[in-house]
């Protein structure tokens, strides 16, 4: 259920979740950006720091789910 809680609205389907939990809001991001990335550390923790709490992706491979700039 804590899983749940977290994830809230931010699922991947039809289910949403209310919660108690009160998570910051994360600025989103466009796909320009994480391409055009140019820093000199690694990208990937620093999305997976950003945006772990806000979704359940499952599977084997390591995989951060990151809203989109419209």
């Amino acid at each position: 259920m804590y899983l749940l809680a977290l994830q809230q609205n931010n699922g991947i389907g039809q289910l949403c979740y209310q919660s108690e939990l009160q998570l910051d809001d994360v600025e989103p991001l466009s796909l320009t950006d994480i391409l055009d990335y140019q820093g000199t550390e690694s990208l990937f923790p620093q999305l997976l720091e950003r945006y772990y709490l806000r979704n359940a992706v499952s599977g084997v491979q390591p995989k951060v789910s990151i809203s989109n700039i419209t």
